[in-house]
């Protein structure tokens, strides 16, 4: 059910509370914590009480979660990247900073996520060790030189079970990519130093479905 200015108060949201399983919310003020039978969750520009409120306890069967703003929430994503939501699959996330600290979420199975460097990705990758379809944005910094190949190390967090990739990023860093994902089948490359943000048919950057 979407929810925006328009539809906030209606009778609807009220009288199916507990039943509503699929929520498309674009408005900071609305209380999404009384919805506990969510399994689909999408927040657009989620402000710090909803982020707050994404929370096992709150969401017990949630499958599909998708925020769509760049998120430093450190708790938020060590619960996600380290199984506390027993049944979340499905995660998409907009800017984000991966962390070394997260342990497993083995029952991710599809990821959008973007990263700052080629450390991060080794985090993606150990945190989600089953996950079949990805979407990877890899930003570049003024310290950071994403012609650089993955650390060494990083060949012990091979993923055999990624079979879609999608990655906006440098095509120097395709190789070690490569080598951490051996049974790789499908592919979508879009060089992110040429990137101007116009849609290209044969460059576009795409979300799976």
């Amino acid at each position: 059910m979407p929810v925006n200015s328009n539809c906030q108060h209606h009778p609807a949201l009220t009288f199916f509370l507990s039943t509503i399983t699929r929520l498309n919310v674009h408005l900071g003020k609305f209380d999404i914590k009384s919805f506990s039978a969510l399994r689909s969750l999408t927040l657009g520009y989620p402000n710090l009480q909803q982020r707050n409120s994404i929370r096992p306890e709150n969401f017990p069967y949630l499958e599909y979660l998708s925020l769509s703003y760049p998120l430093e929430d450190t708790v938020l994503l060590n619960l996600i990247f380290s199984d506390a939501f027993e049944r979340l699959t499905v995660c998409r996330f907009d800017r984000t900073s991966a962390n070394h600290s997260w342990s497993r979420s083995p029952k991710i199975r599809s990821l959008s996520i973007s990263v700052h460097t080629s450390y991060e990705i080794i985090y993606v990758f150990r945190a989600c060790p089953n996950i079949s379809r990805l979407n990877l944005i890899v930003y570049p910094t003024p310290q950071i030189n994403l012609s650089l190949s993955l650390p060494k190390h990083s060949f012990s967090c091979m993923n055999f079970h990624l079979r879609r990739l999608s990655i906006r990023s440098t095509i120097e860093m395709l190789p070690s990519i490569f080598e951490l994902t051996p049974n790789l089948e499908w592919l979508t490359f879009d060089d992110i130093r040429c990137y101007n943000g116009l849609e290209n048919s044969q460059m576009a950057f795409k979300n799976f479905s």
